[in-house]
């Protein structure tokens, strides 16, 4: 794994008034990630994703206040768009090395057809969607 997904997330500098906000923006953007990750589609999708898998996010996360609110990912992700975006497109072979790590030939289900992960291939095959 070349890096791990919440250090590329700290390189994206909070615009947030510090000592006012209840989540840490690392927080904010890693529940996001695995939102959509695991088919979230808005940001209703990412609170109900926080919401069932709070116990497993408390493993990783520091989530004091718990599961920030759709209008809380929703002002945040608009804050800092343009910086997660070229973040993202600046480590996006890592970030998906760090996701599919352990994954190499398990079934894998992508727009229900059933596929076995060949890890160098789809490296190859990746397309920017952002």
């Amino acid at each position: 794994m070349d890096i791990a997904i919440l250090e590329l997330f700290s390189e994206i500098k909070d615009p947030r008034v510090k000592g006012r906000c209840y989540y840490k923006l690392e927080n904010l953007l890693f529940i996001s990630l695995c939102a959509l990750i695991s088919n979230g589609e808005d940001y209703e999708g990412m609170l109900e994703f926080g919401k069932q898998r709070l116990t497993w996010l408390r493993k990783y996360l520091d989530l004091p206040n718990g599961i920030p609110s759709s209008a809380t990912f929703n002002r945040v992700l608009q804050l800092v768009e343009p910086k997660l975006n070229k973040c993202l497109k600046e480590h996006d072979l890592s970030l998906f090395r760090c996701v599919s790590a352990g994954l190499e030939g398990k079934l894998i289900n992508f727009d229900g057809k059933k596929h076995v992960l060949k890890i160098q291939k789809v490296e190859r095959m990746m397309v920017y969607v952002y």
